[in-house]
């Protein structure tokens, strides 16, 4: 079967205006905000440029391989994805514009956008997942205990910006991962006069909402236009809660973890390959987390949340692979902060993990046909 990456072979040629924007289309617009653009494509939405000429830039940079190493998704040189898409028509000739890039340690924020006009009168506003730096994670997880976080408040700003740009445009509105939930966030709390330029709104496995946004007459109207994909051993998607539709895709990787890689999912000329349902993997992890937070107030989230950043910031690393360098040291810097930690705190701490282990274990009986698979990665 094949991925995004072949994608280009069988419809790079294509304007969409001879073929209608599909569903991998959105998740390549997707794929493609995870680049570093800074000073290459401008804040202004009314500075577009080429797609292909914005990856010329990107490749002549006299910071080329920084701005490679800030554009990798889980471990993977974005790069030549970039290149490839600004050879083809279809992509090279979109127009890129309304970047934007903020990271803030102190407020925890992580957020990017970019907009991709695709066709006369027709936009693709793509919010960026989480990218490598720990600050970026730790928003994430303040999403259990905090709403809105401030990623999803500049979503929201963003949107409306750029719907007022250009009020007779249409928008198609999408993300992968944290980019995902911000997209839906942005949609369902814009203004009205928003709303009506937004036709479809997609969360590439992207984490849902608690059950007070779900449950929102904000929510319940942008409903009929939401759809979330989920690989089919999904664990971030699966985060949370979702009330939109849900459709679930073959991935090429056996590892839940590893299919929250949108370059391991399956697709034909214009959709995804879909299977029926979630694997068990996935359904466990799922019912795991969700009777695990269920147990905790936000207090007791915010604290655990906060005790394992604080242990992750000592070791001084800004971003996930900058612990694994070095990591005897990192390993060192871990082991003090755990000790400098109020035994108080840490007996908290160690209560809620206990918790989590409970739910766990209390969650094995739910499937009854657990595959061979399933079996070797619990070691059960």
């Amino acid at each position: 079967m094949n991925t995004i990456t072949e994608y280009f072979d069988w419809r790079g040629d294509l304007s969409f205006e001879a073929s209608p924007i599909n569903e991998v289309d959105c998740l390549i617009f997707c794929q493609l905000s995870y680049l570093d653009y800074s000073s290459i494509v401008s804040e202004s939405f009314a500075k577009p440029m080429r797609l292909k000429d914005a990856a010329a830039m990107f490749e002549n940079a006299p910071d080329f391989e920084q701005r490679k190493k800030n554009s990798e998704t889980m471990g993977k040189d974005n790069f030549p994805f970039l290149k490839e898409a600004s050879l083809t028509h279809r992509f090279g000739e979109v127009l890129v514009s309304g970047f934007v890039s903020h990271t803030d340690d102190v407020t925890e924020k992580q957020f990017a956008a970019i907009t991709f006009e695709f066709a006369k009168g027709m936009a693709f506003v793509a919010f960026r997942g989480t990218d490598g730096t720990i600050v970026g994670w730790k928003e994430d997880f303040n999403m259990a205990f905090m709403s809105p976080v401030p990623a999803q408040k500049d979503a929201v700003t963003y949107l409306a910006a750029c719907a007022n740009a250009d009020k007779k445009r249409s928008l198609i509105v999408g993300g992968h991962s944290k980019g995902g939930n911000l997209a839906i966030y942005s949609s369902v709390f814009c203004d009205a006069k928003t709303q009506k330029q937004i036709t479809k709104v997609y969360n590439f496995d992207g984490p849902g909402f608690e059950q007070n946004i779900l449950q929102s007459a904000e929510f319940a109207k942008m409903l009929p236009k939401l759809t979330t994909y989920l690989p089919q051993s999904s664990v971030v998607g699966i985060l949370f809660n979702h009330r939109e539709e849900c459709i679930e895709i073959k991935s090429s990787e056996s590892m839940g973890i590893f299919q929250h890689d949108p370059f391991t999912w399956f697709v034909t000329a214009r959709t995804f390959v879909k299977v029926d349902g979630l694997t068990n993997d996935s359904k466990f992890i799922d019912s795991t987390i969700k009777d695990w937070l269920e147990q905790l107030d936000n207090k007791q989230r915010e604290m655990f949340i906060d005790t394992l950043f604080e242990v992750l910031y000592a070791t001084e690393a800004r971003t996930l692979s900058d612990l694994s360098d070095n990591w005897l040291k990192k390993s060192s810097a871990v082991i003090k902060a755990l000790a400098r930690i109020e035994p108080e705190t840490r007996s908290a701490v160690l209560k809620i993990f206990k918790q989590l282990l409970s739910s766990a274990k209390q969650n094995m009986p739910l499937f009854s046909e657990i595959n061979e698979d399933f079996k070797r990665k619990w070691n059960l």
